[in-house]
């Protein structure tokens, strides 16, 4: 027998065989990312591992970025480890402190990291790439790693394992960087796993994993953007005069829910106005210069003060021009700008906002806002549910616009970037806290800033002349006769 024979023999042994197959679970972090999208999802995802592990095994959870002709792979794992942080936290029943017991009864190994830094790092991610290099000498052979995490920072490890001629399988979320999942041959993307965790559940929810009858996977949001859009097109309807965006935001929201909005990211578009600009049918209007309103062409003269989102017609923006951001508010708002200094700042947050999902306000706005959510949760602590609402109504109070998808968006990516909330946060802490996450996920992407545009990021987000010493926090976020920014300062007001 010639060499090229034995290779042969070699390589239909091991198709023939189960793919011995290592899951690495970070569950914070997939804990995190669930929770912040539907709270259902991520307690279902914490308590019960062995219904969704079941379909991971079997390939109904990821995507192939390889055609295998709709072959199934068999798989046998053969390691199976879970990374939490086992110290008790906010009291939430769904966090790994509670939850780790069902990880070990569904045959998992669990490795606890309790926390390593005052911020509440616990370094689980680099016990996971330690214990993957060291598995690659592993006897057998481990032919798949599965990496349950969206953390970029496992980029090496997967330039590594690709080196080893291994096979990768990554979790994806809405935040996940491209750098990341470009090099993994699966991945188990966050729409999936929620689809599967509500439907193995028997959930009545918004999100559906599948398309009644043909089995093939269906718009897992598209139960929540219809119900969304046709309370749209009810409130609109009803009004004798064009809705204002922030009412209409505010209203919907009141009236499907904070399950089917806020925690489904709008339908999966992100931002309130960029879910009307694309799902609008044509019998509406959505304006794209400020005040943003939306009116029916048939029951309502076109506002004065607005013009059609599609120059020349009264039809939905045309999203090929250059236009599929949803953004297009933002900069004209910015443009508007009447301070010539803000000019270089508008450049910086043009380039940031084709990047980095987070709401398009101005620098006064963002600071208010930080202002705000330190005094909400040093009063009151953090309460997932609660905190983003509570902060509007204090913008209320001072006559400040605030909508609670803007607070929540906020929120999102503070706790994603692994900040842990306590009532010690200080406004300039949480900002530097959504800078850094912002300037990570730019830098990720590829965009390059200076030092000058650092400063001017600073500027956006941290108060000027403010210190750790608390920043003063009740001077003049607490005046009730303190006038609310000008329409022109505010970035964009549609969420």
């Amino acid at each position: 027998m010639n060499m090229r024979d034995t290779h042969q023999r070699l390589a239909s042994a091991r198709q023939d065989r189960p793919r011995l197959t290592a899951l690495f679970i970070d569950f914070d972090n997939i804990y995190i990312s669930l929770l912040s999208r539907d709270r259902f999802a991520a307690t279902h995802f914490a308590t019960n591992p062995v219904a969704w592990t079941a379909a991971l095994l079997e390939g109904g959870l990821s995507t192939s970025a390889i055609n295998t002709a709709g072959i199934k792979p068999q798989r046998r794992m053969v390691i199976a480890r879970v990374y939490g942080n086992p110290v008790l936290k906010n009291r939430d029943k769904s966090s790994f402190a509670y939850v780790r017991n069902h990880f070990m009864h569904a045959g998992y190994e669990v490795i606890d990291c309790p926390p390593l830094t005052n911020q509440l790092k616990n370094g689980s991610d680099i016990r996971m790439v330690l214990d993957m290099r060291d598995l690659i000498e592993h006897d057998p052979k481990i032919d798949e790693f599965v990496i349950m995490s969206g953390d970029s920072d496992f980029v090496p490890i997967l330039l590594r394992l690709r080196s080893h001629d291994r096979r990768t399988m990554i979790y994806g979320g809405l935040q996940t960087s491209r750098s990341y999942t470009s090099l993994a041959d699966e991945i188990i993307t966050e729409d999936a796993l929620v689809a599967f965790l509500h439907e193995s559940a028997g959930s009545r929810a918004p999100i559906t994993g599948y398309a009644a009858g043909n089995g093939k996977k269906a718009d897992p949001l598209a139960e929540a953007r219809a119900e969304i859009i046709a309370e749209v097109a009810k409130i609109v309807e009803a009004s004798d005069k064009p809705v204002p965006m922030e009412i209409l935001a505010t209203s919907v929201r009141n009236a499907v829910g904070l399950k089917r909005t806020i925690d489904t990211k709008w339908a999966g578009h992100g931002q309130f106005s960029v879910l009307l600009a694309q799902a609008l049918s044509e019998e509406f209007v959505l304006s794209e210069k400020a005040p943003f309103m939306v009116w029916h062409k048939k029951l309502h003269n076109r506002p004065q003060t607005a013009s059609p989102a599609q120059a020349g017609s009264d039809s939905a923006p045309d999203r090929k021009n250059g236009n599929d951001t949803g953004i297009a508010p933002a900069k004209e708002g910015a443009a508007k700008m009447e301070d010539a200094r803000q000019a270089p700042l508008k450049s910086v947050i043009d380039n940031i906002l084709q990047v980095a999902d987070i709401p398009a306000l101005s620098a006064r706005y963002y600071q208010r806002l930080f202002q705000l959510l330190s005094e909400e949760i040093r009063e009151n602590g953090f309460v997932f549910s609660k905190t983003a609402s509570q902060t509007a109504e204090r913008g209320s109070k001072i006559k400040l616009p605030v909508d609670p998808a803007h607070v929540q968006a906020i929120l999102d990516r503070i706790r994603r970037h692994g900040h842990w909330f306590s009532k010690e946060d200080s406004a300039i802490v949480l900002a530097r806290t959504f800078r850094d996450s912002v300037i990570s996920q730019c830098v990720e992407s590829g965009v390059k800033f200076t030092g000058p545009q650092l400063d001017l990021i600073d500027g956006w987000f941290i108060p000027a002349g403010e210190e750790d010493r608390g920043e003063q926090q009740n001077e003049d976020s607490t005046d009730s006769t303190s006038p609310p920014p000008a329409e022109t300062e505010l970035v964009t007001t549609a969420s």
